[in-house]
């Protein structure tokens, strides 16, 4: 299963990447990446955030069931490069970090830097 997220993942790393590159984006800029996962209870959530700032994460935001999901959901953040083996590794990490806490990670975004 873990290798099967992982394919699907750096797909949709690949994916992202793209989309970034055909709008003009070098992807050599350090900007912000926020990275989003979510979780059936604010306990489940609350530990995941500790266990991500505890290596380096930042928290920008977090979000309450609404009539849109019934998910507790978490948006970090880090500095870095859009580089593929940067995120591929970092998502990676977030993945294994969401399932251990009884989540599930919902990829990453970040801001066009020209």
């Amino acid at each position: 299963m873990a290798q099967k997220q992982n394919r699907e993942q750096v797909t949709l790393n690949a994916q992202v990447l793209g989309v970034l590159r055909e709008h003009g984006d070098s992807l050599t800029g350090v900007r912000e990446i926020d990275h989003f996962a979510y979780f059936v209870t604010p306990q489940l959530r609350a530990r995941f955030v500790d266990r991500c700032l505890a290596i380096g994460f930042k928290l920008r935001a977090t979000t309450e069931p609404s009539e849109h999901s019934d998910k507790y959901g978490a948006m970090i953040f880090h500095s870095d490069m859009p580089d593929e083996e940067v995120l591929g590794r970092i998502t990676t990490r977030l993945i294994e970090l969401a399932q251990e806490c009884g989540g599930e990670y919902d990829g990453w975004e970040t801001q066009v830097v020209k």
